[in-house]
C-alpha cells in the first residue's frame, strides 16, 4: 500500500487532466506511477515528456536502452519498473534468458561484448553516479557522443522514477500493461 495517497483526480490542475487526457486517447493508460506523480503538479507533465523523449525519440538502441532501463530496475530492486521493462525489452529483442540473467550478468553468456560494456556502465553509473575511464571509454567505442549522453540521461531519469515508486511505496498497477503503446501512447521504435 502506497505511503501517501495517489492525486486527486477530481483535484488535478486542468494542464494534467488535459495531458492525461491526451495520453489516453492515444491508447495510453494511466499508471500508478503517474497517479502518484501528479501529487506535485510542476513536475509530472515535464517528466512525462522526457520519459516519452527518452523511450521515443533517441538514438540509443531501443535493445540496448531496455537492458540499461532492467539492469537499472535490477540493481534498485523496483519491481514496478521491471514488470513495465520486461514486456518492453521483449518487444524490442531482449531475450528470456537475457531478462532471467540480468541480475547476475557477468556470469551468462547472454550478452555480446556492446552489451557487456553497457551492463559494466550501467552498474557503475547506477552505483556510484560516475564511470572509471576504462569503463566509460569501452562503451563510447560502441556510442556516439549523443548515446553517450542520451544514456547517462536515462540511467538518471530512471533513477528518479525508482526512488518515487521506492520511497513512496507505489502499488504495481492491478494490471500489467501488455504494450507499450499502453505505457507510451504510442508504438516504441
Amino acid at each position: 500500500m502506497a505511503r501517501i495517497k495517489y492525486a486527486d483526480p477530481a483535484k488535478l490542475t486542468p494542464e494534467i487532466k488535459d495531458y492525461f487526457a491526451r495520453m489516453e486517447s492515444h491508447g495510453a493508460v494511466i499508471g500508478n506511477v503517474w497517479k502518484m506523480a501528479a501529487n506535485s503538479p510542476s513536475t509530472v507533465i515535464p517528466l512525462l515528456m522526457l520519459g516519452n523523449a527518452l523511450l521515443t525519440k533517441t538514438k540509443l538502441d531501443p535493445k540496448l536502452r531496455e537492458i540499461a532501463i532492467l539492469r537499472t530496475a535490477s540493481i534498485l530492486k523496483c519491481a514496478y519498473q521491471t514488470r513495465s521493462h520486461t514486456m518492453f525489452g521483449k518487444e524490442v529483442g531482449v531475450t528470456d534468458e537475457q531478462l532471467a540473467s540480468i541480475g547476475d550478468w557477468r556470469n551468462s553468456a547472454a550478452f555480446n561484448e556492446t552489451e557487456r560494456a553497457l551492463l559494466s556502465f550501467v552498474d557503475e553509473v547506477v552505483r556510484d553516479a560516475r564511470a572509471t575511464d576504462q569503463t566509460f571509454h569501452e562503451l563510447a567505442k560502441f556510442m556516439n557522443d549523443q548515446m553517450m549522453t542520451e544514456l547517462v540521461t536515462l540511467l538518471g531519469f530512471y533513477g528518479t522514477i525508482a526512488r518515487i515508486l521506492l520511497v513512496l511505496e507505489v502499488d504495481l498497477d492491478d494490471k500489467p500493461r501488455t504494450s507499450s503503446t499502453q505505457i507510451t501512447g504510442r508504438p516504441r521504435k
